[in-house]
This record gives C-alpha cells, sequence and structure tokens, in this order.
C-alpha cells in the first residue's frame, strides 16, 4: 500500500493534477479484491469439474482442477460496499463496478458450490421426502436467480448483447438462405443465427426436438456466468429436476432414472436453443444497491470466514 501510495503522490505531483480522496478508496479497493476471493482461480466451474452428477443439473467442465474449499480467502464485501457509498465515482465508474460485481458473482459462485452439493446429495437419497427435495431444491434455484440478478447490473455479463449481435448478421448479409435447417422453428436467417449462438453457449451439438439426450458433447459448452442464462437455462433445470424428483417420491416410487433426467435436460436444451425470446441489452438494476443486497442476505453463509 505504501509503494502505491507513494506512486500516485509522485504521479499528481509530476503530472500537477489534483489528488482526489477516492484515489486511496481505490487503492483499498483494489486491495481487498486480491487478498480475497477474487485472487481465486477456481470458480464455480473447478467446483463442478470433480461433481460429476451435480454437473450434469448446473455447469460442467473436465479440464479443470477440482475445488477446495480450504483455499477461500477472506473477504468482506463491506469493505467495498463502504467505498461505493463513500465515493462519488463509484456509482459511475464502470471499472469499479465491473470489479463490485465480478467479485459478488465469484462470491455467490463459491456459495452454489455447497447449494448444489446438498442438491446432488438429496436427489440420490432414497427415502428422502418431496419437501425435502423441494427445500434444497428451491435454495439451489433461487440463488442461481440471484446471481443472474446480481450480474445484470453490469454490460459485461448480459446475454442479450450477444444473442442480438448474432441476429444482425442476417441484415449485415442480406439473403435469406437459412430456412433448411431441419427444426420448425428455425424459418429465417436471424433465427438461424441466434440459434447458432444459443447452442454454442450450451450444448454445442444441437440437439434435435425427438432427443432422448442431449447428443455426444458437452452439455454445457461455455458455462457462461450471463443474465438470463443462468435463470431460464441452468435455474430452469435445477427447479425442472427438482420437480421431476419431488414428483416420484411424493408417488412412493424410485429416485428417477438416468434416462428420464437425460429426457429432461434435452427437452430444455431443445426448448431454450429454438426459442427466440429476447433478452435485455442495457443492464437492470443498480450495480452498487443490488451488491448490499446480495450482500445482506447471503453474508451469513459466510460467518465461518470471518465475514
Amino acid at each position: 500500500m505504501r509503494c502505491c501510495t507513494m506512486f500516485f503522490s509522485f504521479f499528481c505531483s509530476k503530472r500537477r493534477l489534483t489528488c482526489f480522496p477516492f484515489v486511496f478508496s481505490l487503492l483499498s479497493s483494489v486491495f481487498c479484491l486480491l487478498s480475497s476471493v477474487f485472487s481465486l482461480l477456481s470458480s464455480l466451474f473447478s467446483l463442478l469439474s470433480s461433481l460429476t452428477s451435480l454437473s450434469s443439473h448446473f455447469f460442467t467442465s473436465s479440464t479443470l482442477q477440482p475445488f477446495n474449499p480450504s483455499t477461500l480467502q477472506p473477504f468482506n464485501p463491506s469493505t467495498l460496499h463502504h467505498h461505493a457509498a463513500s465515493s462519488s465515482v463509484s456509482a459511475t465508474n464502470e471499472p469499479f463496478r465491473y470489479d463490485l460485481i465480478n467479485t459478488g458473482r465469484e462470491v455467490l459462485a463459491q456459495l452454489a458450490g455447497p447449494f448444489g452439493q446438498n442438491f446432488t446429495k438429496i436427489s440420490a437419497t432414497t427415502n428422502a421426502t418431496g419437501q425435502e427435495l423441494q427445500s434444497v431444491g428451491d435454495a439451489y434455484a433461487n440463488l442461481l436467480d440471484d446471481i443472474d440478478e446480481l450480474v445484470a447490473t453490469d454490460q459485461a455479463f448480459l446475454l442479450g448483447p450477444w444473442l442480438e449481435s448474432a441476429k444482425s448478421f442476417a441484415t449485415e448479409y442480406g439473403v435469406e438462405d437459412c430456412g433448411d435447417t431441419g427444426y420448425e422453428t428455425i424459418t429465417t436467417c436471424s433465427k438461424f443465427y441466434e440459434w447458432n449462438a444459443r447452442v454454442q453457449l450450451t450444448t454445442w451439438n444441437p440437439t434435435p426436438k425427438s432427443a432422448v439426450s442431449i447428443p455426444s458433447g458437452p452439455i454445457d459448452y461455455a458455462s457462461k456466468h450471463w443474465s438470463g442464462l443462468i435463470k431460464d437455462y441452468y435455474a430452469e433445470r435445477v427447479r425442472r429436476l427438482t420437480k421431476l424428483y419431488v414428483v416420484q417420491a411424493n408417488a412412493g416410487k424410485p429416485i428417477p432414472s438416468a434416462a428420464a433426467t437425460d429426457l429432461l435436460k434435452a427437452k430444455l436444451a431443445y426448448e431454450w436453443t429454438t426459442a427466440t425470446n429476447e433478452y435485455p441489452t442495457t443492464v437492470v438494476g443498480d450495480a452498487v444497491g443490488m451488491s448490499k443486497t446480495m450482500h445482506d442476505k447471503y453474508g451469513v453463509w459466510f460467518g465461518s470466514c470471518g465475514l
């Protein structure tokens, strides 16, 4: 911190600039980030790479190392929120907002691991009640919804621009020759490019309407933490799986077979990749306010870390 303070003092003196008080708040925030969960390379992806059954529910990655919870660094989001509230630059400074949201995203992604593990464990328990399954499944899906709502407040985590950019190719090329796809809903080039963009984010290989499982390859190709994708694809998958398990449990039947869960995932993959609903291309909500809301809601879960 001393070296950085000296650098800024020297820089301001040489350039004859005014050293704003927020510089020091900014430095504190940066050091807070570098000594916290933000410095970890492991994330939700590496956590789920070691959990085969859970990976099939949410994100999957076969190339990253398994996550070790003991490496989680102490982190106090309140420090960032204090700087955000006390500095006039925070509300309009995009780099600050991005770091704030990206850090919150990472913190909640780390929390999604234990929530997902609970969901996987109870869904494999033969004597679990429908109420227990519903409670654990709802907690997991609601957390994913909250991550979606948090990242919606920063432009870098929006699904909308990706899809709109894909659809724009139809206008750029100006030729309608994309109808022969074998998919009844893909009737124009705009829909064709959007379909490709959605498939690339999720299953990589297109999933036909009649598929009983997602075609061979990664079930979740890009695994983006993007607003819209998290809620409508990942959280929706958890909710559908929860419903399937609850129905079986309430009927006194065995847990669903692999074929049943594969069919469920394939159906959702087809529906989402061939859909044409629009997503926001600009931020939704206030980054600082939403960060404070998430901190207040989930801070208790990090009590053992001294947060």
